[in-house]
């Protein structure tokens, strides 16, 4: 937390006082949109090897999805892979043969006599949580959104009657936090509620394959929420010996100017010039 808060100290100065950029035809390199997307395929992506962002684009209703390479749904315990090497030759002298289905079926039988008696698949990969801006919804003059694969920076700039709005984020490297600005015209109001939640939707054909309970596996999730933090802290339904029994996440949420106040878990943000959110998971 020490680390976190001392690098949200260090972006303040440099993005807080952002402000929306000038209206251009897209970055040199990367993708631009005048639409939100519709469904998740279609969300802008940043990451740094290690956590991503997943940028809806919304200017009402936004859905940023913050994910971590090594959460993964424990469903399988897992199983010492079979030992190939040992038979190595056998497998060799097949295929010199054109014995190819023997020497596949042979890697199956080899497998069955390890413990693995059938087929097994990849556990299911967790997102961490999401981050939902909700706001009232107006008539926009304009909107884009785009990535630039060269920061890689995602973003999204609309103008309303209110004025003109942009929000950016980008996962850091260094800090191995993702960082989401929201910035306005200096007589723009920023008005938002910020709250964090799971994401908990498999198709059917999914939910069945892996045996999904209605926690979708999760046992428990503790939320907190203050004026400045936002945290949560969630606890696997069947954790394996020697993996992860759950995750925690955390977002400090800094602003200039206006107020900030906790609601039902969630942040209401009124009259700020400009938001910082920081992440981690």
């Amino acid at each position: 937390m020490k680390t976190l808060a001392l690098f949200v100290l260090c972006l303040v100065v440099g993005i807080v006082s952002a402000r929306p950029a000038d209206w251009t035809d897209g970055p040199e390199r990367g993708f631009r949109s005048e639409r939100p997307a519709e469904r998740w395929e279609e969300y802008l992506l940043s990451g740094n090897g290690v956590m991503g962002l997943m940028m809806a684009g919304s200017p009402y209703h936004e859905r940023m999805v913050i994910n971590h390479t090594e959460l993964f749904l424990p469903i399988h315990e897992p199983l010492i892979p079979p030992s190939q090497g040992n038979h190595l030759g056998r497998i060799r002298a097949l295929m010199g043969q054109g014995r190819y289905q023997d020497a596949a079926d042979s890697l199956v039988a080899l497998s069955h006599a390890d413990g693995y008696g059938k087929k097994r698949q990849s556990d299911l990969f967790v997102p961490a949580f999401q981050v939902e801006l909700s706001s009232d919804s107006l008539a926009l003059n304009r909107y884009q959104r785009q990535v630039d694969f060269i920061t890689g920076e995602v973003s999204a700039e609309w103008c309303d009657s209110k004025g003109n709005f942009s929000r950016r984020g980008f996962v850091s490297r260094a800090d191995n936090v993702v960082v989401i600005s929201l910035n306005a015209d200096a007589d723009a109001p920023i008005d938002t509620d910020i709250a964090l939640s799971l994401i908990s939707t498999y198709d059917e054909k999914r939910r069945v394959k892996f045996a999904l309970d209605d926690r979708f596996n999760i046992a428990h999730v503790d939320w907190q929420a203050d004026e400045a933090w936002m945290t949560l802290r969630v606890w696997y339904a069947r954790p394996w010996q020697g993996g992860y029994e759950g995750y925690e996440g955390a977002v400090r949420v800094v602003h200039d100017g206006g107020r900030v106040t906790v609601a039902d878990g969630s942040l209401r943000v009124r009259g700020a010039k400009s938001v910082l959110l920081v992440a981690r998971v």
